[in-house]
């Protein structure tokens, strides 16, 4: 998975998570890969 579609997955489920959307369109494995993107990158960009 690339980052920027990790980020666009974890931005929607945000907003869903706030109340300001109803619609859940991601499955939660998906939604797991995105989180292990986003956590693998952040490991990478700190380390620099």
């Amino acid at each position: 998975m690339k980052l920027k579609k990790a980020i666009k997955i974890m931005e929607h489920h945000q907003k869903w998570r706030k109340g300001m959307t109803d619609e859940i369109i991601y499955n939660p494995r998906l939604l797991t890969k995105a989180m292990d993107k986003v956590t693998e990158v952040s490991k990478i960009v700190s380390d620099l």
